[in-house]
């Protein structure tokens, strides 16, 4: 009704992509145990710190994927809302 319109349905497939990644990378596991057998001592400690960062990229990356999926999909509703609301509202003036 406003002359504007989202495409819902790309919304949620935008969504639903996101989702998918998000849990795909959930699963990705770094084993900081492994750490400790690269060799040296400051070869262990190095790896060791890389796999720290690398799994809190991960968790970041993965917290961050799975709340834009959630605004997405949030998004498309609330538009979707609104849309039919402004409909009836337009067709309650025209009676």
């Amino acid at each position: 009704m406003s002359g504007y319109a989202a495409d819902t349905g790309a919304l949620d497939g935008a969504a639903t992509r996101l989702r998918a990644t998000a849990d795909a990378l959930a699963e990705v596991t770094v084993d900081p145990a492994l750490a400790p057998l690269a060799g040296p001592p400051r070869l262990a400690g190095a790896l060791a710190a890389f796999t720290e960062d690398t799994r809190a990229a991960l968790t970041s990356t993965t917290t961050t994927l799975a709340d834009a999926a959630t605004a997405l999909a949030a998004a498309g509703a609330a538009y979707a809302e609104t849309e039919a609301e402004a409909t009836a509202a337009f067709r309650g003036h025209l009676r």
